[in-house]
């Protein structure tokens, strides 16, 4: 009753005309194209039209407005950003799995962010959000939900050049090109190119991007070829006390003068899919990628020694999917398995290694209970083993050189969906998951610690309801997520630690309106109660959760070629990262306006997106620092010196300038 009072609140806010109802096809929801799926989560999509006029520059910016995800970008440019969902921190990354085309980005060995902007925002075709855990079909760090990004296959010939500009002396080139054959050959070719000085003092970044995608397509059948390589030079400028931000918010300390990242990444895929009968098909992928990073990450009490970080990893994850039963409603089934297996090495502070295994089998079967009620049922079983390697130059000398840890656990899920015959569809799930500890979380080189930390797991439950008509798309749920042993790391011991039991309670509420012909409004809200329920921390919040997000924006358009949106973002304010004990002062809560314009004439469009209109000063992260000397806010620390807050100021106003060609 209070969902569907709260969606009804929703649509009866607003006098409504035309609003486009989401597709009724979501590859995410079984991770196979399956038509007739119903889909027991909150979903989103954002497709191809809305992604071009949106002006955004990068995937963060894209997804920053979006309703239940919050982002946390360390230097406003994207290239270490963090999407967060349902509130897990400093170790989103960890929590929320980003895939491109059902290929994770999360590296599943060590708590690297994702390569988010090797993400080219112009070769997407859409963009699946699935709200909530989704351990049975994607595994390990599916807990707080899936973006599923899907890239655009050519159909016939086309070509696009864009040029952009940008405030902060940003510009980028990018040209691609691509056809598909009579046969059922196609190919894409593209080449992306971006240089910027951003907001802050010593944060030059250079990044280049190119992509071949070859693929034969024979009616339900298809094989395809992709390789990329993707090269990324950042100088990164640290975070800032806060007495330092008072005085200029864009220098840099100067203990992080030599401070960058170096980042060289390859990636090849071979995959498709082959009809084995009407109905039953087999699918899958291989993929292999070589990621190598040179860097020098700098603490504020000494400056970093260059360091370097190897991975390599290997993917193979086929499956079997179909149907059998009766038409118009039949049982749905997918059959997977994933195996990964990586290698990895850092050098920072003495060798830190791992060979790590994964391997997990799943099953997931959706059939009908009634005309109007699906019921899905799912499980998988996954088992890593990790061979760790490791030289300890840390505070705290250790007598270990090598060790092995594996583990295994069981998950399953099990949902409702019910379509009342009009325009609203509800549905309630419940969803285990889990995480596995990764090398730099089972060790810690510089500071020591109890060497190996257990699995994460995981439920949860939450209901929903969704309202599509012509005139209305509006979504409202409710969720509680509590979890076992969930990994954070903890400053005031500067160890990575188990949680022993945390609870996060939420409310997620959305809606989209055509209140003219010309004029679309929406809003979203999303309330996030966690609580750290046992261990030492009992009864104190998680760090980097904001309570509150709320989104408002508004859509005219002029004519057929040009709209104009204006959005606005309220973040509550979010203690730092690190500060479970929540002792510290919280970074404050922010709101931001932005401003996006689109014209199209003929082959020729342009756009224009302009960020923070009102020149806000704020922080969307920050953590808790160490500094032989004392600033704002500071405790005393275990190790004789002094632990502060310090934040990462976001950029003040800026624009983005697009000037695209396309030939089809």
């Amino acid at each position: 009753m209070l969902l569907r009072s709260l969606a009804l609140g929703l649509c009866l806010s607003t006098t409504t005309t035309a609003a486009t109802k989401l597709p009724p096809i979501l590859i995410s929801a079984a991770r196979a194209y399956q038509p007739g799926v119903r889909t027991a989560a909150s979903t989103q999509v954002l497709d191809r039209a809305e992604i071009r006029a949106s002006g955004a520059a990068n995937l963060a910016e894209l997804l920053r407005h979006r309703a239940g995800i919050h982002v946390s970008d360390l230097f406003g440019d994207g290239s270490s950003a963090s999407l967060d969902m349902r509130g897990f921190g400093s170790n989103a990354g960890s929590n929320t799995l980003v895939m491109v085309d059902g290929r994770r980005l999360n590296p599943a060995s060590d708590s690297s962010t994702p390569y988010l902007n090797r993400i080219d925002l112009a070769r997407i075709e859409r963009i699946e959000i699935i709200q909530g855990s989704a351990g049975v079909l994607f595994g390990n760090q599916a807990v707080g939900g899936v973006i599923n990004i899907i890239s655009a296959q050519p159909q016939h010939f086309e070509t696009d050049a864009r040029v952009s500009v940008g405030s902060l002396a940003d510009r980028q080139v990018e040209v691609s090109v691509g056809d598909r054959a009579a046969n059922g050959v196609g190919y894409r070719i593209s080449a992306r190119h971006k240089m910027a000085d951003n907001y802050r003092d010593h944060n030059e970044t250079s990044l280049r991007h190119v992509a071949l995608d070859i693929d034969y397509e024979n009616g339900a059948n298809r094989v395809y070829l992709a390789a990329e390589r993707y090269l990324e030079d950042t100088d990164t400028p640290g975070a800032l006390f806060l007495e330092e931000i008072a005085a200029d918010r864009r220098q840099s300390a100067p203990v992080y003068v030599n401070d960058y990242i170096e980042t060289d990444s390859e990636l090849y895929r071979l995959g498709g899919r082959q009809a084995i009968s009407d109905h039953w098909r087999v699918e899958g992928e291989a993929a292999y990628s070589d990621d190598r990073r040179e860097f020098i990450q700098s603490f504020r009490t000494f400056a970093a020694p260059p360091s370097t970080q190897d991975r390599t990893t290997w993917e193979i994850n086929p499956r079997l999917v179909g149907r059998f039963g009766g038409e118009p409603r039949p049982t749905h089934v997918t059959l997977g398995l994933d195996l990964q297996h990586t290698d990895y090495l850092l050098q920072a502070f003495g060798p830190q290694a791992v060979e790590q295994r994964i391997a997990a089998v799943y099953g997931q079967l959706i059939t009908a209970l009634d005309d109007d009620t699906d019921i899905s049922i799912g499980v998988r079983h996954a088992r890593v083993s990790n061979d760790l390697s490791f030289e300890d130059f840390s505070v705290v000398p250790s007598t270990l050189s090598s060790l092995e840890i594996d583990d295994g656990v069981t998950v399953g899920s099990i949902g409702l969906t019910h379509d009342t015959g009009g325009a609203w569809e509800l549905f309630a799930r419940a969803n285990q998951n889990y995480r596995f500890a990764k090398v730099d979380e089972h060790t810690n080189n510089v500071f020591g610690q109890p060497v190996g930390l257990d699995t994460q797991t995981g439920i949860t439950y939450e209901i929903g309801a969704r309202y599509a008509a012509d005139t209305l798309v509006a979504d409202a749920l409710v969720y509680r997520i509590d979890l076992d042993d969930e990994i954070h790391f903890d400053a005031t011991g500067f160890a990575n630690v188990n949680i022993d039991d945390t609870r996060r309670v939420g409310l997620l509420g959305s809606m989209d309106a055509r209140i003219s012909p010309a004029t679309r409004i929406g809003a979203s809200y999303n309330y996030v109660d966690n609580e750290i329920t046992g261990g030492p921390f009992t009864g104190r919040r998680i760090p980097l959760v904001p309570e509150h997000k709320l989104r408002l924006y508004g859509e005219y358009a002029f004519n057929a070629a040009t709209r104009l949106r204006l959005e606005a973002l309220q973040v509550s304010r979010q203690y730092h990262g690190g500060d479970f004990a929540n002792r510290f002062p919280s970074i404050a809560d922010h709101r931001v306006l932005n401003l996006s314009v689109s014209h199209a004439h003929g082959p020729w469009r342009m756009a224009l997106r302009v960020n923070n209109l009102t020149d806000e000063r704020y922080s969307e992260t920050g953590n808790i620092s160490s500094d032989t000397v004392t600033h704002t806010a500071c405790v005393a620390d275990a190790f004789g010196g002094f632990a502060c807050p310090a934040q990462n100021p976001a950029p003040g106003i800026n624009a983005w300038l697009t000037l695209e060609y396309s030939y089809d």
